[in-house]
């Protein structure tokens, strides 16, 4: 299990249960292009949950679409 980290200069915001969250980049191991993934985590340590993910618009190969 890999323990996501926040990105340098990302923002803490709050969703409604008043966790804060942030966007974390990953990659999609799923093929040979390893695409890039920005994953928006709210809470944090053991109550981490992954609230959305979307395509990393500054992924150089995949530009945001996976």
């Amino acid at each position: 299990m890999t323990i996501a980290t926040a990105s340098p200069g990302a923002a803490a915001e709050h969703v409604d249960g008043g966790a804060p969250t942030r966007v974390v980049q990953r990659i999609c191991p799923l093929c040979e292009a390893c695409c890039g993934l920005s994953l928006t985590v709210a809470g944090s340590g053991a109550q981490a949950r992954v609230i959305a993910i979307r395509g990393d618009e500054k992924d150089v190969f995949s530009h945001g679409y996976v």
